[in-house]
């Protein structure tokens, strides 16, 4: 039992299965050494499996997701990030509580905001359990490229680049910028 919640979930999407019979001894070393290491030697997408989508799970909490089209990435991000608030404020109700509205999708363009700062590596942080005054806060962390550091990353105060808050009262996002301001980019 304990063997199976270690192994970790990865896989790679394909246009047709047929694609995988003609893969060369190299692409199959080159994907075995992807699958293994969570890196690429070359490209994460392959010529032959026209592949739009690579996914390591690194830990419960941490996966990594490599995506052909950055749109794409864009709106799964704006989706999770809705979801996670709302399990998040849903999260500490009573039983005998009913249970909390659907909150509102955060919209691309809020996220496209942070366009910047994700070159640079962020972290949502989603500690907060319920609403506090009407709204949920995920303060937002400047972290190093490095996903290994991430599983046991303190997040700092000084780390912290701004907040992105949803209002349950009006229904809306906002970011709110507190440090390299330079960084965000409005589209």
């Amino acid at each position: 039992m304990e063997a199976r919640e270690q192994r970790e979930l990865k896989w790679i999407d394909f246009k047709e299965y047929d694609t995988l019979k003609r893969l060369t001894p190299n692409e199959i070393s080159e994907l075995l050494y992807f699958g293994h290491m969570k890196n690429q030697l070359r490209s994460p997408f392959f010529y032959q499996l026209q592949n739009s989508f690579a996914f390591f799970e690194l830990n419960q909490k941490t996966i990594k997701v490599y995506y052909r089209n950055i749109d794409e990435f864009y709106q799964t991000l704006a989706r999770k990030i809705s979801f996670l608030t709302y399990q998040q404020i849903d999260g500490n109700r009573s039983f005998f509580k009913k249970k909390t509205e659907a909150i509102s999708e955060l919209s691309d363009d809020i996220v496209l905001e942070l366009k910047s700062v994700m070159q640079e590596g962020i972290v949502f942080n989603f500690s907060q359990v319920g609403l506090v005054n009407g709204e949920y806060i995920i303060p937002i962390h400047v972290v190093e490229d490095n996903l290994r550091k991430v599983d046991n990353y303190y997040f700092k105060q000084e780390f912290k680049i701004g907040t992105l808050v949803y209002s349950q009262h009006t229904k809306s996002w906002k970011i709110i910028n507190e440090k390299f301001e330079s960084l965000f980019m409005n589209q």
